[in-house]
């Protein structure tokens, strides 16, 4: 079968060109020819350099670029293909400007060395394959070939590549001369048989066009996907891993977040490389882990986390002799270990593509980006799930849970932020281990807390918590107060709070780890704080009491860390200092690090009040008119060295005779 490759330079979907390559297509499948589309519009091909690097290299093959884009690719279709069609509109006299930084990246079809006065075309002495030219114009198509560029252009093109042109169509030229058109193009030497092939639509519509091994492949021209969009340091790893000979893809939530037209938090990536080949490959990486080895890369301000393939493969029951040797002569921690319940507690066995994207949460989060052809690659139907708004674990929802409880606050979490609904199936699953969360790291709990907190969806996130019992196997002491009424009223200053932290984040502010608690939580504080003062306890002995047993509430299962309780008592601690106005040294109370904390908590909890507003008015102008406390100049003396501390002489012990030297 022939294979014919359309290169077309158009710049808006359906214009005179697009149907006039569009209708050659449909002929020269009917008459058994395979052909593919490429458009340029929407092909990352980035501008020449003229550096000159690719016409150095020798021979009749192309040279390399120093760019790593989609014209890799395309240089690869082109050498394929048998036959061409070469498109562009008229634009200003000449072809369009995307076709003319296309025909600048052909210079690695030049052989044109330094010592040289002129190139000479790599393909003048290969056999002639076949080329044919498209064009429109506003002017009629006889005048636009006398009087414009383009059909020159477009020559110039072909004779690159080292194709023979065998004809030029104008606009609708084509209606009525496809046939004729199709037999120069195919011409009596190529034999067409066998099935017609199927042209590559330029439709944006994810749909399964090609699958190898269950998956479905998304090619560049069928997604939205630009690389302007990924974190360049993400680019960097991904091409260093490709140019070392590894597979590597971008996964998991940021290839779902651009699909969804949203700006990505960070860039994972994964490869066939071990954490071993990761670390020699890149200078700037840390290898990190117990549960599953992780490569971190440091950049400026930014972390690449990439992690190497995981299998689906169990731990397989060694024979008695292995198991005997295993016993009395263990250097090593097993690859893969799981508790009684089933939990993962280590997972270091290395796979393939397709099993690591079985072995994560969820499908929408199975997706992978391959920088080797910029298509997406889709294993479990996260594209289906994506564009249905749903959230489904891969495989069975119990075991995936039982593996990792944490699994459940994702769920939780992506189903709130990206407004989505879980499975019938995970949501079942979910209510029904809902207990077991209080299994994982309580460290890892608050981790995650913290994540669905402040992701600009807590008040959704905590409804749904509430409502599949996730929030009272973590907060089994809160949420019981909650529940019930203080003096008649119901406790809803909590869900209050959860909305202005939305909003504040929404509207890119940030909230820190210690307001945020007091916020959600300080009202349960501030009662508990009363007991103790109606039993005797004075002020600040009634917070820090408050306070202790707050966290000894929730520190078994979602552990703060110390520095952050201590941030939380001394914000609702001092909440009675902003009464007294000015007290005693005010320039002390504004100058510390926790001042802002302990004005917005007041301002959001009981700002409505006119005294506290007033007070607070008052606070706000008084560390607006404190000038900061210069640092102390350094004198000459101080530029000097420090001198040497003299060392102390050593006691003798006592009772022991001086020496006699």
């Amino acid at each position: 079968m022939i294979k014919i490759l359309a290169i077309n330079g158009s710049y808006r979907d359906d214009g005179i060109t697009d149907q006039t390559v569009e209708a050659l297509a449909q002929a020269l499948v009917a008459a058994g020819a395979e052909i593919e589309t490429i458009l340029l519009r929407e092909y990352p091909i980035e501008f020449c350099n003229n550096c000159r690097a690719c016409t150095q290299q020798p021979g009749a093959e192309p040279g390399k670029c120093i760019h790593h884009d989609g014209m890799l690719e395309l240089i690869d279709k082109i050498e394929r293909a048998d036959c061409y069609i070469l498109a562009s509109p008229t634009n200003f006299g000449s072809v369009t400007a995307i076709f003319k930084r296309f025909m600048e990246r052909l210079a690695v079809y030049a052989y044109w060395s330094w010592d040289m006065k002129g190139p000479q075309y790599r393909k003048s002495q290969a056999p002639k394959k076949k080329a044919l030219l498209v064009s429109s114009c506003a002017a009629p198509g006889i005048l636009g070939r006398w009087l414009f560029g383009t059909d020159k252009q477009l020559k110039m093109a072909a004779k690159v590549i080292g194709a023979e042109i065998v004809g030029t169509l104008y606009g609708y030229d084509c209606q009525g001369t496809a046939p004729e058109a199709v037999g120069r193009c195919v011409g009596q030497d190529h034999k067409i048989s066998g099935k017609a092939g199927v042209g590559i639509s330029n439709s944006m519509k994810k749909k399964e066009n090609s699958k190898k091994s269950g998956s479905v492949i998304i090619t560049r021209q069928e997604h939205g996907i630009s690389r302007k969009l990924m974190s360049p340091n993400a680019l960097r790893v991904l091409y260093r891993l490709k140019d070392n000979g590894y597979v590597a893809y971008l996964v998991g939530g940021c290839v779902r977040d651009l699909l969804l037209g949203r700006e990505p938090k960070d860039f994972d990536v994964v490869t066939n490389a071990t954490p071993g080949e990761v670390k020699r490959a890149f200078r700037n990486c840390r290898l990190v882990g117990r549960r599953f080895r992780l490569a971190h890369l440091h950049f400026h301000e930014e972390l690449i986390e990439v992690a190497t393939f995981r299998s689906q493969a169990a731990d397989e029951p060694e024979s008695a002799a292995e198991e005997k040797r295993g016993r009395e002569n263990r250097q090593r921690h097993p690859h893969m270990l799981k508790n009684d319940d089933g939990m993962i507690l280590r997972d270091n066995v290395y796979g393939t593509p397709e099993e690591d994207a079985l072995r994560r949460d969820f499908t929408v989060n199975a997706l992978a980006y391959d920088i080797a052809d910029f298509s997406i690659i889709d294993f479990t139907g996260g594209i289906a799930d994506l564009n249905a708004g749903i959230i489904r674990t891969i495989g069975d929802a119990a075991v995936r849970f039982q593996e990792d409880p944490v699994r459940m606050l994702r769920a939780v979490r992506f189903a709130a932020k990206l407004g989505f609904t879980m499975a019938d199936e995970t949501r079942k699953a979910l209510v029904s281990a809902a207990g077991t969360i209080v299994t994982a790291s309580p460290p890892r709990l608050y981790e995650e807390m913290l994540k669905i907190l402040l992701s600009g969806e807590a008040a959704k996130c905590c409804d749904l918590l509430r409502q599949t019992g996730l929030f009272a196997a973590l907060f089994p002491f809160f949420s019981a107060w909650l529940d019930a009424e203080s003096e008649g009223f119901p406790h809803t200053r909590f869900g209050e709070m959860l909305t202005c932290v939305d909003s504040r984040v929404q509207q890119g502010g940030t909230v820190s780890p210690p307001l945020l608690l007091a916020l959600l939580f300080g009202e349960y504080l501030e009662e508990k704080a009363a007991n103790f003062r109606a039993n005797g306890a004075p002020w600040q002995q009634s917070i820090d009491a408050a306070t202790a047993e707050f966290l000894g509430e929730v520190c078994p299962f979602v552990q703060i860390a110390n520095r952050v309780g201590f941030a939380l008592r001394d914000i609702i601690a001092q909440q009675m200092r902003l009464k007294q106005i000015p007290g005693r040294r005010p320039q002390v109370f504004i100058a510390r690090k926790d001042f802002g904390d302990i004005i917005e908590y007041c301002r959001i909890t009981h700002g409505d009040k006119k005294d506290v507003a007033g007070g607070l008015k008052w606070w706000v102008a008084e560390a607006a008119e404190q000038e900061p406390v210069p640092l102390p100049e350094r004198s000459q003396e101080s530029e000097a060295p420090p001198q040497k501390k003299k060392r102390r002489r050593r006691r003798k012990p006592h009772g022991v005779p001086p020496s006699t030297q």
